[in-house]
């Protein structure tokens, strides 16, 4: 009795394995993601699919075998984009995952009507700040407004 007995552990996870939680592990082997809760595998996808990557978020959180915590560290993003795929998942299902964030790429920011009143300014010599300073209120109007903005701005800048 005086000797000590062997502690039994279980096996450590492999190098390709990232633990989750206490019953979920994520399983990467060369292209293909596996998840993995309580040894029953749940989710697979390729690992360069980023519209399955997002739904398997999705998937561990409402069905509740991870917290967002969890699951935003494990697949290195930040908890508000793993709220932000569970809101575009219950908007528009896989489809709204598929959709990138962020602005249209090639749509202007900015309408051409404000762009050309800018550029008008720009050619009459004044500064960014004096541009923005002056015409401040040029932004916060609606477009319907902008052909009379445009002439208050003109007649209100010239010298």
């Amino acid at each position: 009795m005086n000797s000590q007995l062997a502690l039994v552990l279980p096996p450590s996870a492999a190098s390709n394995t990232v633990v989750i939680n206490a019953r979920c592990t994520l399983r990467r082997e060369e292209e293909q993601c596996v998840i993995v809760v309580a040894g029953l595998p749940v989710h697979h996808y390729r690992a360069d699919d980023a519209v399955a990557r997002a739904y398997a978020m999705v998937l561990l959180v409402e069905s509740g075998f991870a917290q967002q915590t969890e699951v935003a560290r494990t697949f290195d993003t930040a908890e508000r984009t793993v709220r932000r795929y569970q809101e575009r998942y219950a908007q528009d299902g896989m489809v709204g995952l598929g959709r990138e964030a962020g602005w249209c790429r090639g749509r202007r920011r900015v309408s051409g009507k404000r762009l050309r009143c800018v550029e008008t300014l720009k050619s009459q010599g004044l500064s960014n700040r004096a541009i923005g300073r002056s015409s401040s209120w040029l932004w916060s109007l609606p477009r319907a407004h902008s052909r009379v903005c445009r002439r208050r701005c003109h007649d209100r800048l010239q010298p």
